[in-house]
């Protein structure tokens, strides 16, 4: 997949830990920079996380810009967030 800067992305690293954002900079193979960045502690039911933006019971942090090194990414069609869920 080819990512693009400035699209929105949610993104998996190998730890198992998730982040939504906005592709910055492609800093490496597999490490981005992301802006309005926010960590997804707690997706809720996965699938409605994806299909929609939303779940219930998810929880979210936003942390601002960040760099993260990915083991897997997607294209995030939903908004980011802005405020602690």
């Amino acid at each position: 997949m080819q990512l693009i800067i400035g699209e929105n992305y949610f993104v998996r690293t190998s730890a198992g830990i998730d982040y939504v954002g906005r592709l910055e900079e492609i800093d490496g193979p597999h490490t981005i920079t992301l802006s309005e960045c926010s960590w997804v502690a707690n997706t809720g039911r996965f699938h409605e996380f994806i299909a929609k933006g939303r779940a219930a019971n998810m929880e979210i942090e936003p942390i601002g810009d960040f760099m993260v090194h990915y083991s897997g990414i997607a294209p995030w069609p939903h908004k980011l967030f802005t405020e602690a869920v």
